[in-house]
């Protein structure tokens, strides 16, 4: 293996990797298992975090909102499989700072059974734009940045010129 601290860097080259993909290559696509138990975090995205909108010991399904925001900067989050929360409370979340946050603890029952949510829009390319835009907030849609920026802000055309 080489070992790139001791290699000489060129200013701008950039570093030129092995393309590394036999690993992959080598066994075909599983289907991951549930985990037995998942921590969500309600602060998944900038902004203000969710607030539960459930409780200990209820049963949530899979897409069931389990956080609802508060505010306009701020995104709902839902349950990632079905099974019975364990737990509200502060756990470590993958942040750089290393601190905690509030999360929704949700033991799996491993059936993965999913909640009616009524997102679903047939009619979109002739649906209202604001309609678009409150089903986007609810469904908790955000960025893949970094910050996680709530798409429904983004959507907002803001007042008319």
């Amino acid at each position: 293996m080489v070992d790139l601290l001791r290699q000489p860097l060129e200013i701008g080259a950039g570093l030129r990797l092995a393309a590394n993909k036999a690993q992959s290559l080598r066994e075909p696509l599983r289907t991951a298992p549930i985990p037995a138990r998942l921590v969500v975090p309600l602060g998944q995205h900038i902004g203000d975090p969710a607030e539960a909108t459930v409780e200990v010991g209820e049963q949530v399904l899979t897409g069931q909102a389990i956080g609802r925001s508060l505010n306009y900067i701020s995104a709902p989050v839902h349950a990632p499989t079905s099974g019975t929360v364990c737990d509200i409370g502060d756990y470590p979340v993958p942040h750089p700072s290393g601190l905690k946050a509030t999360c929704v603890v949700i033991q799996s029952d491993g059936r993965d059974r999913r909640a009616e949510t009524g997102l679903r829009m047939e009619t979109a390319l002739s649906a209202d734009p604001a309609d678009i835009r409150q089903r986007v907030r609810d469904a908790g849609i955000v960025g893949l940045g970094v910050a996680g920026f709530p798409s429904a802000v983004k959507l907002n055309p803001g007042r008319e010129v």
